[in-house]
């Protein structure tokens, strides 16, 4: 398993340094964010910070909404790891507004609402919880990220049972 993450890590090294060359600020942000997570999961919550502050940066200079509501997002996920609800609910709200006025799709958006969900349960707010699980699953409906769906309904089931929906908590599972 050790061996594969760093053969992960060495073929995001060389995707960055080939982008790096080319003139294409809008995959240069994919491969920064592909990183930045990368050390998220690493729980090298400084590394990733550095690199989402470079995809703001190429973001706001060459004006790529989704990268910055993406930066957000990832931004969001590691305030919740290190304890800063407050500060992580008001990230995912700019991701959800970035990810809207970019146009850009409804897995983006269904993803924001998740971790929004996710943000809430853990903070005891179990059913505005459920309400953003629920705007998640709206926007998946018809075509959605399978991956996605998946965590969204495990993370409503947990929802539902804190309320005392225990049936339709199991359900979801």
């Amino acid at each position: 398993e050790l061996g594969r993450l760093r053969e992960h890590k060495e073929a995001l090294d060389q995707l960055l340094d080939q982008v790096e060359r080319r003139d294409d600020p809008a995959e240069h942000v994919g491969v920064l964010l592909r990183l930045a997570r990368y050390h998220y999961d690493q729980a090298e919550f400084k590394k990733a910070m550095e690199l989402i502050a470079q995809v703001r940066e190429l973001s706001r200079a060459h004006d790529i909404l989704a990268g910055l509501a993406q930066s957000w997002h990832y931004e969001a996920y590691i305030k919740l790891d290190q304890g800063e609800r407050a500060r992580a609910l008001e990230l995912v709200d700019q991701a959800i507004e970035g990810f809207a006025r970019a146009g850009e799709g409804r897995r983006g958006l269904s993803a924001c609402y998740n971790t929004q969900g996710v943000i809430l349960r853990r903070s005891g707010r179990h059913e505005e919880a459920l309400e953003a699980y629920g705007r998640a699953l709206e926007l998946l409906e018809g075509g959605g990220a399978e991956q996605i769906g998946r965590y969204l309904l495990i993370n409503m089931g947990l929802a539902m049972v804190y309320v005392g929906r225990y049936t339709d908590g199991l359900e979801c599972y």
